[in-house]
């Protein structure tokens, strides 16, 4: 729901769990702040702040009644939502061209990492790159690169 503030989750909760199929959240919440009645974290005017625990109990206690300075919200004349049926893609055609190696190394230099993954070399593998947390560190990485033990040839 657009209209609550991340901090107002609480309230979000309660109204959701305490949902009354004739009236909207938006009507309660517009009922509430009717009487002048905001929380601390929500943006505007009002007689008095409260927080967002007694915004949810002024929310709780309007439950069946309706807003007389805000309009009412009514979704008695929404259609229902009509998707279509979903439909799987026919799969693409995959070739393997090479594989990726992950390594669980303490050391920090890439260049000794590389000289011991050069060694599984064969005439169709090649090492090609080194990353290190999804940054390229060999060849030609940069030595500020802070670099963990994960990492993939």
């Amino acid at each position: 729901m657009s209209f609550f503030n991340w901090k107002d989750r609480n309230l979000h909760q309660i109204l959701r769990n305490s949902y009354d199929s004739n009236y909207s959240s938006q009507r309660r919440w517009n009922r509430s702040r009717n009487h002048g009645r905001h929380s601390q974290h929500s943006k505007g005017s009002s007689k008095r702040k409260v927080s967002t625990d007694e915004f949810a109990k002024a929310v709780i206690a309007n439950l069946g009644s309706k807003p007389t300075l805000l309009t009412p919200v009514s979704y008695s004349n929404s259609a229902a939502l009509n998707l279509p049926k979903y439909k799987r893609k026919t799969a693409a055609e995959k070739t393997l061209a090479g594989v990726d190696l992950f390594v669980h190394w303490t050391g920090e230099n890439p260049n000794e990492i590389a000289e011991k993954a050069k060694k599984l070399e064969t005439e169709s593998v090649e090492l090609t790159m080194i990353t290190n947390r999804g940054i390229k560190v060999w060849p030609e990485g940069f030595r500020e690169t802070f670099c963990t033990d994960h990492w993939r040839c």
